[in-house]
């Protein structure tokens, strides 16, 4: 069997940019912002349009909008797959106790299943 090394600092920026990303929805909901920020953030203010912003006002609580999608849903659950198989992953948790290391590897099968589903959402 072969280990592919998973590195924790591209998935680290993966998730910081995603929550900056939400930040920026947010202030660009704000009555002070303008430019194209602003602008595609308006789109889907009327019936039968899409929108761009997931955030929908300025008042909406970001966290709540995180819990409540499919993909920040699946993105918290894939993050904390990939943090358990990771940290079991450590020389020590191997060493001391193969059986944890070799059962949380299993977790990956819910980590495939959950980005696949975050990809799509």
């Amino acid at each position: 069997m072969v280990h592919v090394p998973c590195h924790p600092r591209p998935v680290a920026i993966h998730i910081l940019a995603h929550l900056c990303n939400l930040e920026h929805y947010h202030w660009s909901q704000s009555p002070e912002a303008e430019g194209l920020a602003a602008a595609l953030s308006k789109l889907g203010d009327t019936p039968d349009e899409t929108y761009l912003n997931p955030i929908r006002t300025f008042h909406t609580n970001t966290i709540t909008e995180l819990l409540t999608t499919v993909a920040g849903i699946t993105g918290l659950l894939i993050s904390l797959a990939l943090i358990l198989i990771m940290t079991s992953s450590t020389e020590f948790i191997r060493q001391a106790s193969y059986e944890l290391f070799w059962y949380t590897h299993h977790v990956f099968i819910i980590f495939f299943i959950g980005l696949a589903i975050h990809g799509a959402g």
